[in-house]
């Protein structure tokens, strides 16, 4: 029988390391609840009317179905058009996952790519394919918005020239991980496939074998989709424009609600400052987003208040979409009857 040797009350390291992120989060939000009193951020969110939160919600829900684009088009270049609804349901399922998982924006692609597969059949492999790309294409799009939104905050002066470098080179980092990546799969290179044979321990595992060659044989499918139609890639990407310019919009429109009239400097700035929030390994960026818009509205030279508000805002609205997405998850639960179309 093993013995816990453990001194009482005192936590593991591990265990400190898991709620690490918690502690964390707290931290920043209590330090915008400090510089942004509640009763302020109240004050600002009561100008609001219910015509302008229609509005709102209205943009937003134009914004949410066409997320869905860049996938539709992915999966149809691969040889299956799915209905765009349901793809819609599919990735507000899969953003749910991804948006209570404490890290970088990841954790619903699994769900995404499994979803497809049970409802419609499509093989595993391209599901998996197809997320990829999807991904690739997504993060090629925020990284370039992102860099647009790092050359505003040196353009505004928001931040000192040491922790401008840093973020510049964090940046570029960033927006060419994705370029790098499809760059290589339009020359047939198979990046991940090559990664994952270099790890010892995923080579010599017979268990994860059938895994890597699942990866091997989706990765495939990637390359030859690069190759063969670019032009569907370009589109994809078009659309993730597209939509980044609606969410700009929106961000600008929501704003002014607020009384904070930005010039579509200041916007990307702020936007770039949320974006990278949501990079820290918080579940949903709790606690970083609320202390990046309360700093960099500060820095503007507007209500630090305001950009709380704000911050509320998008909390509100995303924590609703997630919501919305588990309990879509929940209907398309694998075993549950009368799902499949």
């Amino acid at each position: 029988m093993a013995v816990d040797n453990r001194k009482p009350g005192k936590l593991p390291a591990r265990d400190w390391l898991r709620w690490l992120p918690w502690l964390l989060a707290a931290l920043a939000l209590a330090w915008a609840l400090y510089v942004a009193p509640l009763a302020q951020i109240l004050a600002v969110l009561w100008q609001l009317t219910w015509l302008q939160l229609a509005l709102l919600v209205g943009i937003n829900a134009v914004i949410v179905v066409a997320l869905a684009g860049r996938w539709w088009v992915v999966l149809r270049a691969l040889g299956y058009s799915l209905p765009y609804l349901r793809l819609v349901a599919y990735r507000l399922a899969a953003y749910s996952i991804t948006y209570f998982t404490p890290g970088p924006q990841f954790g619903g692609e699994p769900l995404q790519a499994y979803l497809p597969r049970q409802q419609h059949g499509v093989p595993g492999v391209t599901s998996g394919a197809a997320v990829a790309l999807d991904k690739a294409v997504e993060l090629l799009a925020n990284f370039t918005v992102l860099a647009l939104g790092v050359a505003a905050i040196f353009n505004l002066r928001l931040l000192s020239a040491d922790s401008l470098a840093a973020l510049l080179a964090l940046t570029v980092v960033l927006l060419m991980l994705p370029i790098l990546y499809l760059g290589a799969a339009r020359m047939g290179l198979r990046p991940a496939t090559l990664l994952l044979g270099r790890v010892p321990i995923l080579a010599k595992s017979a268990r994860l074998q059938p895994s890597l060659c699942i990866v091997q044989r989706a990765e495939y499918q990637v390359c030859a989709l690069c190759q063969q139609r670019p032009g569907s890639l370009a589109i994809a990407f078009a659309i993730s424009l597209l939509t980044w310019a609606l969410m700009i919009g929106e961000y600008w429109l929501a704003a002014r609600f607020l009384g904070m009239t930005l010039s579509p400097e200041q916007a990307l700035a702020a936007i770039a400052a949320a974006r990278l929030a949501y990079l820290l390994p918080f579940p949903g960026g709790l606690g970083a987003l609320e202390a990046s818009q309360v700093f960099v509205f500060g820095a503007m030279g507007y209500d630090p208040a305001a950009g709380a508000a704000l911050a509320l805002l998008i909390r509100a609205r995303d924590v609703l979409l997630a919501l919305i997405g588990l309990w879509l998850a929940s209907w398309y639960a694998p075993g549950r009857s009368g799902t499949k179309v």
